[in-house]
């Protein structure tokens, strides 16, 4: 709404003031023969006196209003034009507003003026330091796509502000939620890579698209616990902090909440930040779901070779980079070829598929595998030497052996012969390389009775065990 004023309060005021005295002369004499009995009282001589005492009056009485009222108003317009000057800079973060207060000394109009003053003006300093909160954790999440990067900005932040110890950041993918941030907690593997409404009070959340703080005794996260100088600590209650995009939840934070008081003005951030920042966490998952079906192989949900050997080449670079060993395992299925001939394409597909989903039983949290083509497997192994990547392949070998794979009225016995190789010791120059010489080790293992383990250190093939 647009106010224009044509007159001048204060002139007007004086020509009221000045009126009313000129009246207050006018009608003085009248009343003083009145009371006086006297006719010198409606002399024109005292008429005049009377009017210029009135005048006198309304005129001192202006002046006293400008010392008094107009130097309180000055003191609001001065502060209003303060703060516009201030939230013209929008880079400006106030972390107090106390600077635009303004005393309240009056109880009547104008002190209640001032407080509605001091109030708008916390509430706009507010405003400023969430805008520019907002927009400086925007610009940083704006530099990435990588969903486990934001997810870690944006859980610090939010830790930071909720003044909590320690905090999780899941996102969803498919009908649960996965594990995207931790920052605090102590890593074990208890801690669950995923979740669902199974949760009692993520499914509160999840429903209610509200943060909701519950004690953790009763939320079934016993696995939040964190390491101090005193020994092992479990927090007392957890704060659940749901992300959404047009009221469905993509995203969901659960931080510690000690018995420290937040402030207004964080409570106001957190809120803003999970109402701000989904678009960008649900851009992210989607991303990064894009970029999964992309690497992932249709028929056996591992990695496929293209991603496989791309990962190989980046722990290759970091092992000669940190001077630690790199071993691959390349795998192969015993006699496949025979049971594609003799029960067809489709029961070779469902033999693949239940090899696959046994494959990772036997790796360790760290370790990679894909399929590298047909029937074979490559397994990155990290940080292993020859002797214990030739553990780790022989034990998903027996786990393998172990299977009965029942397809329609059939059952089917799997072996597989796996081939290992570990760099400094192959001379490899590089991934490629590395799976050349695991290669050769299958090969070898393959055309000497196979459903063994063959290792190439460099010269000569041995067989494990």
């Amino acid at each position: 709404m647009k106010f224009i004023f044509k007159k001048s309060i204060y002139k007007n005021l004086f020509f009221s003031m000045l009126g009313f005295g000129m009246f207050i002369g006018i009608i003085f004499p009248p009343f003083a023969k009145i009371m006086l009995g006297t006719e010198k009282a409606l002399s024109f001589s005292f008429f005049i006196l009377c009017i210029c005492a009135g005048l006198i009056v309304g005129g001192f009485n202006y002046f006293l209003f400008n010392i008094v009222v107009s130097k309180q108003l000055s003191r609001l317009t001065n502060g209003m034009q303060e703060i516009i000057n201030r939230s013209k800079d929008t880079s400006t973060i106030f972390s107090e507003c106390d600077s635009f207060s303004l005393t309240i000394d009056s109880d009547d109009n104008i002190g209640r003026l001032a407080n509605y003053f001091n109030e708008m003006s916390s509430a706009v300093c507010n405003r400023i330091h969430i805008e520019s909160h907002l927009k400086n954790i925007s610009s940083k999440i704006a530099k990435t796509i990588e969903i486990t990067e934001m997810a870690k900005i944006i859980l610090e932040d939010i830790i930071h502000l909720s003044k909590s110890n320690i905090g999780a950041l899941y996102g969803l993918q498919g009908e649960k939620m996965h594990l995207l941030a931790i920052i605090g907690i102590d890593k074990s593997e208890e801690i669950p890579s995923t979740i669902d409404k199974s949760y009692g009070a993520v499914y509160l959340a999840l429903n209610t698209n509200q943060i909701i703080d519950i004690t953790i005794d009763e939320s079934g996260f016993s696995w939040v616990k964190f390491s101090t100088p005193f020994g092992t600590l479990k927090p007392g209650r957890i704060k659940i902090i749901p992300f959404s995009i047009e009221s469905r939840v993509i995203a969901v934070a659960f931080l510690t909440s000690p018995n420290v008081q937040i402030s207004e003005i964080n409570k106001q951030l957190i809120e803003s930040i999970r109402l701000n920042t989904s678009h960008y966490l649900n851009n992210a998952i989607l991303h990064n779901r894009i970029k999964m079906l992309a690497a992932i192989d249709e028929l056996t949900q591992l990695l496929n070779r293209r991603f496989g050997i791309k990962r190989l080449n980046e722990e290759f670079s970091r092992s000669i980079r940190h001077g630690i060993p790199l071993s691959v395992i390349m795998l192969d299925i015993d006699y496949f070829k025979q049971i594609n001939d003799n029960f067809g394409h489709e029961t070779g597909d469902e033999v693949l598929t239940c090899v696959a989903k046994n494959l990772e039983k036997g790796l360790r949290a760290s370790d990679v595998v894909c399929r590298y083509g047909g029937e074979e497997f490559l397994i990155i192994v990290p940080g292993a030497g020859i002797s214990e990547a030739g553990k780790i392949a022989d034990r998903i070998r027996l786990n393998i052996e172990k299977l009965h794979i029942k397809i329609g009225d059939r059952e089917f016995k799997i072996t597989v012969s796996c081939g290992v190789a570990t760099w400094p010791g192959s001379k490899s120059s590089n991934g490629l390389e590395l799976i050349s010489d695991a290669d050769r080790a299958l090969y070898f293992a393959k055309n000497h009775g196979r459903n063994q383990v063959v290792l190439f250190n460099g010269a000569t093939f041995q067989k494990f065990g």
